[in-house]
């Protein structure tokens, strides 16, 4: 049976945000409550949501959190490779470059800034919903103050793989640190060994390619 295979090495844009936040927060949440009742032998399950009033402050320090500034990789496929490792991380030299794909930016700093605070917003409000043991909100207002933003322009490493199988066509992707594979790959004992042995040979490569923009 023949195969098709590539599998090509990509330096992908990133910013790597980073900042304190400290919000106040009020609002009403709701949190579903069961009761079973027995009548006359018959068992029976009601599901009813009560509402309550919350307010209060949280804090946190989100660190080294990744949004895509390229446009190559899907931004869910990219997400779904994180987390990347800044400890590796190297200081930019040309020769890094050499045989490897490296994206330039498409979305500036400022866009990819009202990514990451807009999953700092939706983050707290799961914080927020865990901390009063809520089920759903009704109602929520958060008013988040930031200090000590930071942010660096990285390249990370990530390996593209297309395998065509009997057919049909794979792509999925390989974080080139971590080894972590997001996509889908043929299900053959055979090719799946053979894609082990890629991806091992990808890891011992690739992980400490990590560089940055200063």
């Amino acid at each position: 049976m023949r195969t098709d295979e590539q599998f090509n090495a990509v330096y992908s844009s990133s910013w790597a945000f980073s900042a304190n936040t400290n919000s106040q927060y009020a609002g009403t949440l709701g949190r579903r409550e069961t009761r079973v009742h027995t009548v006359n032998g018959r068992t029976t399950t009601t599901t009813t949501i009560r509402y309550f009033r919350v307010s209060g402050n949280i804090q946190h320090n989100y660190r080294d959190f990744f949004v895509q500034s390229g446009d190559r990789i899907h931004s869910q496929t990219f997400n779904k490779l994180q987390p990347f490792n800044l400890s590796l991380i190297k200081a930019y030299r040309q020769e890094f470059l050499a045989g490897i794909v490296a994206e330039h930016y498409s979305r500036n700093i400022d866009i990819c800034f009202k990514d990451f605070t807009d999953f700092i917003q939706r983050d707290l409000r799961h914080k927020i919903m865990r901390r009063h043991n809520a089920d759903l909100v009704q109602s929520l207002t958060l008013n988040t103050n930031y200090s000590d933003r930071a942010f660096n322009y990285v390249l990370l490493p990530i390996y593209i793989a297309n395998y065509t199988w009997k057919g049909k066509l794979y792509n999925f992707y390989v974080n080139g640190a971590s080894g972590k594979i997001v996509g889908k790959y043929p299900l053959s004992a055979w090719r799946i060994f053979f894609v082990s042995l890629g991806i091992a040979a990808v890891v011992a490569a690739g992980a400490l390619l990590y560089y940055f923009f200063g």
